[in-house]
């Protein structure tokens, strides 16, 4: 396979609707912490602090690729007539505008937009508007959830008079169950009162069903020694000899060899159908060898790869190695810098460190091929960084997203280290 063939060198551096998951690691506590202001034209500081107390928006964690998941809450929108919606919007850009240059999504929750406090339609185009292209350009999806029929009526009328691109990015969903498929829920600050709605519209659902005889469906057992998806890497038994999970080894051998797999543009920030990746996932959890050559996609290869580390009970750099890898961060004399990235890293175990020089080469495969590819050394360093390190504090890894990008960085631009 790639991974037991290929020999790194140091020179190779550079630099429902089905809904989409291609959307760094962020926290909903970062919002909420420090004062919400932002420096401005003059350096005349704005104070968003009564823009804040409302909980309009937050950073709600990532989806489950590792992007960040900003949460607007309808049920949050102010009722006094007096608040400055203009300012509002500029406080929706300063949380937003840190972390949209590269692939995000938002999650809109719409239970609890009421006539008292309805912002006019006015504002909403502004909002829209006042959204520049970097906004637009990385959002990977905006998922609906709660609408009511209105709504969905209107977006599907509108959805013409936007760009395509934008209109396929948006997608509902009935319930937050249903949603769970593409972003971590438990990390959104549901609001209580949408929390208690959506009990009840899946106790309408369920009985309506049961109406029709159709039932609830039972979610699909998975065997736990066959857990792929989710599993600890140390337990895993889908494994090569020289403990490279299948699924591992069967990606990285697909993009390896299709005549477009390499060349794919974008590859590992495209959206792919959430729908189909949920169905490879499930087939690799039950113990079956997918045969990605019939399913034909690099895309969706590459969205699997960066699912699968994503998704790792502990990450592959070890929640236990966290603090020893950060300080690496800021080390600057070169020597130095090359003996205690090689010190830490030898403490992984000797699976982690097995995957991790596998992934490293394939990655520098990948930047060969950046004239087409546009992925270079940065950009997969932002990518896969959040996905190979974080810490059991969801705030600490927030706060640390620079530092875990330097890190990777500089590990396939100096792939010697794992030697």
């Amino acid at each position: 396979g790639f991974c037991t063939r290929r020999k790194m060198s140091q020179d190779e551096g550079d630099v429902p609707c089905e809904s989409t998951a291609e959307v760094s690691a962020v926290s909903e506590a970062a919002a909420a912490s420090g004062p919400a202001d932002v420096v401005g034209a003059g350096d005349v500081t704005e104070s968003f602090d009564d823009m804040a107390q409302y909980g309009i928006i937050t950073v709600g964690g990532t989806d489950k690729i590792g992007s960040p998941v900003f949460c607007f809450k309808a049920a949050q929108m102010p009722s006094d007539p007096r608040c400055d919606f203009d300012k509002l919007l500029r406080y929706m850009k300063t949380v937003m505008e840190e972390m949209v240059d590269s692939d995000y999504s938002i999650v809109y929750l719409h239970h609890g937009l009421s006539s008292k406090n309805k912002p006019q339609l006015a504002w909403l185009k502004k909002v829209y508007g006042g959204f520049e292209r970097k906004y637009r350009k990385n959002l990977k999806a905006l998922y609906i959830v709660h609408a009511t029929t209105f709504v969905r009526t209107v977006v599907m009328c509108v959805k013409p008079m936007i760009s395509k691109k934008f209109g396929k990015k948006i997608h509902f969903f009935h319930q937050l169950a249903e949603l769970n498929e593409a972003v971590f829920v438990a990390k959104l600050g549901v609001p209580p009162s949408v929390a208690t709605h959506d009990i009840e519209v899946a106790a309408k659902r369920a009985k309506k069903a049961a109406k029709k005889g159709k039932g609830a469906a039972a979610a699909p057992l998975v065997d736990p020694t066959t857990l792929v998806f989710g599993a600890r890497l140390e337990h895993m038994t889908a494994v090569t000899e020289g403990g490279i999970p299948h699924v591992v080894e069967d990606i990285i051998t697909y993009i390896s060899t299709d005549e477009s797999g390499f060349s794919s543009e974008g590859i590992f920030r495209r959206s792919v159908a959430l729908g189909r990746v949920r169905e490879l996932k499930a087939r690799y959890n039950s113990g079956e060898r997918v045969n990605l050559t019939e399913v034909g996609d690099p895309q969706m290869a590459a969205v699997l790869l960066k699912s699968f580390f994503r998704e790792l009970a502990e990450p592959l750099l070890t929640f236990k190695l966290y603090d020893n890898f950060l300080p690496l961060a800021d080390v600057s004399e070169p020597e130095e810098k090359l003996a205690k990235y090689r010190e830490v890293l030898a403490m992984l175990p000797e699976r982690n460190l097995a995957v991790l020089r596998c992934l490293v080469a394939f990655l520098l495969e990948v930047t060969k091929h950046e004239a087409t590819n546009k992925m270079s050394i940065n950009n997969l360093s932002i990518v896969f960084g959040p996905n190979l390190l974080w810490s059991d504090d969801a705030a600490a890894s927030f706060a640390d997203t620079g530092k875990i990008n330097v890190i990777t960085r500089y590990i396939l631009e100096q792939p010697s280290v794992l030697e």
